[in-house]
């Protein structure tokens, strides 16, 4: 994964620590911890049926949802202030769609350039799920 956009997303600190399951097994919990406190979570799971982030029901786990632009076609995400989620297609061995949403601990900085540190944290993230469970689109 691109070190930039995951050093972006981390505060400042002395110890990182990832604690979670492998990416195989669905749904997957990852957790990144810098000096022992939560900083970001991250959930992945496959689907068989769509699942849409734009979707009213899934407004209360964001704080100002917009929909995400400039993702892969094929892809669809939201993004609020600490909280994204993309849906992707995935033609493979596994389910036809993989689901992945980052929880990012809210931070004293700049939230538009927060929100873009999310988005490119889980843009990354989500393309290395995809290669790991082996979709080829």
């Amino acid at each position: 994964m691109n070190q930039k956009a995951t050093t972006a997303l981390l505060p400042d600190g002395k110890k990182l620590e990832e604690r979670g399951g492998s990416l195989e097994d669905s749904p997957s919990f990852c957790k990144l911890l810098v000096d022992k406190s939560l900083t970001v979570f991250i959930t992945t799971y496959q689907a068989d049926e769509y699942y849409d982030p734009m979707d009213p029901k899934e407004a209360h786990r964001f704080s100002n949802r917009a929909k995400m632009k400039d993702i892969p076609a094929e892809w669809e995400g939201a993004i609020g202030d600490n909280y994204s989620t993309i849906t992707t297609k995935c033609t493979g061995p596994s389910a036809k769609y993989v689901v992945t949403e980052i929880s990012a601990k809210a931070g004293d900085d700049d939230t538009s350039q927060r929100r873009k540190d999310i988005q490119d944290f889980a843009t990354e993230f989500t393309s290395g799920v995809k290669k790991k469970i082996g979709c080829t689109q």
